[in-house]
């Protein structure tokens, strides 16, 4: 680990000790040990008051799951100083609440019996193959590990994702390594990438992938292309392909567009695509309320990096919210884990395949190394 990257990690633990907003992430293939970067401010930036905010701000931004007209995020700069920021936390008082910490916490796991329930009633009231809902569960996890030592583990054992922990007042604690690519757009080319990740099983199943996960796959493919195309871009679509995510396997189409666009006014159109949230999106969104009874917040949301020249923005997956337990000198961990409702589902598979996602973080909080 060099000297920097130490750093950065010894000051985002003083950050989170005092409360001060703050991100340390990775993008996907860099080294967490030498290629971190540390975003933090007094106050995070609410980048919501003008679209025109978010196209032009460089730093960490992020918002919530939702269907809105306009973005709702926020966002952090980069520091620069890392040796001027530091005296600087260290000069801060503790911010003794947050608006995260008074709000209603996770503290119960999603039951099976509830969840099985919801969803029988969820396919029930799907009327086509067209038609698709994704319901998320929660699972909590208490470990006398801080958020920033899970998150470093959780990185070195996922490089190919996009890794990130960042806490500010306004959401809490937050935690991920996510393989879902929102948009990689360039400003100067013209040019976009982005990805359609649908479809799951595990890794070692073979042969071809049942009709359930493709026809979840084609919901969202079809989605994004269409939305691009009329924005008034040129959409080339690559042969079908798979991502891996430990002991899991996503089908996967790597998505380029070509063409001029305002970030402000693609990301609500893109975002939740039907990946998070459904198809048609209004009533899965409908039936995801009707059907959790937990928040989902930051869980589905995009997160990532943007500038002026452009962005790489990320699905909010594989992700967790911890809060801490200061009685117990602990954090309680609320893991998310969510997939695609059709009416082929199968609620005993569904059940499992959440628990597929989830293992991974799981099993870093859970360990005692």
């Amino acid at each position: 680990m060099t000297s920097k990257s130490v750093q950065i990690y010894k000051v985002a633990k003083e950050c989170l000790t005092r409360n001060i907003p703050f991100a340390v992430c990775c993008m996907p293939g860099d080294d967490p040990d030498a290629d971190c970067r540390l975003y933090a401010e007094a106050l995070s930036v609410d980048l919501s008051i003008d679209p025109s905010c978010f196209d032009s701000f460089p730093g960490f931004v992020f918002n919530y799951f939702g269907l809105d007209n306009k973005i709702k995020a926020f966002g952090l700069r980069e520091v620069d100083d890392i040796n001027q920021f530091s005296e600087f936390v260290a000069s801060c008082h503790d911010n003794k609440e947050t608006d995260a910490q008074i709000m209603p916490q996770y503290r119960t796991s999603t039951d099976r019996d509830e969840y099985i329930h919801g969803l029988n009633g969820v396919i029930q009231d799907l009327k086509s193959d067209a038609e698709k809902t994704v319901i998320s569960r929660i699972l909590n996890v208490k470990s006398e590990k801080d958020p920033i030592d899970v998150a470093r583990t959780y990185f070195d054992i996922h490089p190919a994702c996009f890794r990130y922990v960042m806490f500010t007042p306004e959401t809490g604690i937050w935690l991920a390594s996510t393989p879902e690519l929102l948009v990689d757009y360039d400003k100067q080319s013209k040019i976009l990438h982005t990805m359609s990740l649908a479809g799951t099983r595990n890794y070692d199943e073979s042969g071809e992938w049942d009709q359930k996960n493709i026809l979840e796959h084609n919901i969202v493919t079809d989605y994004i292309c269409d939305i691009l195309s009329g924005l008034g871009m040129k959409v080339e679509i690559p042969v079908q392909t798979t991502v891996s995510f430990k002991n899991i396997e996503h089908l996967c189409h790597k998505i380029t567009a070509y063409g001029e666009i305002q970030l402000s006014e693609l990301l609500p159109h893109l975002s939740p695509t039907p990946a998070l949230c459904g198809w048609p999106r209004e009533h899965a969104y409908k039936q995801i309320i009707a059907s959790e009874r937990h928040e989902r917040r930051c869980y589905g949301g995009f997160i990532g990096v943007n500038s002026p020249e452009g962005a790489r923005l990320f699905v909010n997956l594989r992700c967790a919210y911890a809060e801490p337990e200061p009685a117990e000198s602990s954090y309680r961990y609320t893991l998310f884990g969510g997939g695609g409702i059709t009416r082929h589902s199968d609620p005993d598979l569904e059940w499992t395949e959440t628990e597929n996602k989830m293992k991974s973080l799981y099993n870093i909080i859970k360990s005692n190394n």
